[in-house]
């Protein structure tokens, strides 16, 4: 009989752990959550200023890039945000991670990018608020 109850309480004591276990990785995820979106909110932040203060810029994405860029690749300037700073680079096709938006200025001796393609093909995937400092 002893056993018995000494195996309850264990399994008791087990659906206890097990559901406070659940509600702080709820509550966690959730925490997750707001602070990815509160870092995708700074970034776009950042690269919204230095959009408006860089001559001749224009957001475009990754894929956007590879498009323009298709005859090798093109001297641009990248400014990455996740540690908010530029350069600039020869991009080529998979050197940065899909879905990422850059900050360009296409000029380069492999290809260059001219104002009516950025235009024409930068920032179609940008949030609409970000579109509107142009």
């Amino acid at each position: 009989m002893g056993t018995v109850l000494w195996l309850v309480g264990l399994a008791v004591a087990a659906a206890v752990v097990a559901g406070i276990l659940w509600v702080f990785r709820d509550r966690a995820g959730g925490l997750d959550q707001r602070l990815r979106a509160a870092e995708q909110a700074s970034r776009w932040r950042f690269l919204q200023q230095q959009w408006e203060s860089e001559p001749m810029a224009r957001l475009a994405t990754v894929q956007q890039v590879h498009a323009l860029t298709q005859n090798g690749g093109c001297q641009v300037r990248i400014v990455w945000t996740d540690s908010y700073h530029a350069e600039d680079v020869e991009i080529e096709h998979d050197q940065a991670d899909a879905g990422d938006y850059l900050l360009l200025r296409g000029v380069g001796p492999l290809g260059s990018i001219t104002r009516e393609e950025l235009l024409a093909h930068a920032g179609a995937d940008a949030p609409d608020w970000a579109q509107r400092g142009r």
